[in-house]
């Protein structure tokens, strides 16, 4: 109803604007009303924090390049396939 409705008003998205991210509540819910962290431990964790989103991302994908060249590649395009001939029954000798 409610999306119906914005839409009828011409309203650009019902959708909710996306949660923030885990780092920033877990700065928000240890920092006091006046900015200041609730410990020294506190701030420095921040800093490494955000030093950290500075010079990486924690979970990067690779390179494009990388990946194309991963997807042409001879041993990879095997393992590929014999992975798709694997998903039937292993027949054992002797039974």
């Amino acid at each position: 109803m409610r999306k119906r409705r914005t839409e009828e008003l011409g309203l650009e998205s019902p959708d909710p604007a996306p949660p923030p991210a885990r780092h920033e509540l877990w700065k928000a819910a240890r920092t006091k009303f006046d900015g200041q962290f609730t410990s020294q431990s506190t701030q420095e964790i921040s800093q490494r924090i955000v030093y950290r989103l500075e010079k990486q991302p924690i979970a990067q994908p690779m390179n494009e390049a990388r990946e194309e060249r991963e997807d042409h590649d001879a041993i990879s395009i095997l393992t590929s396939r014999l992975n798709k001939l694997r998903k039937g029954p292993v027949g054992c000798c002797g039974s």
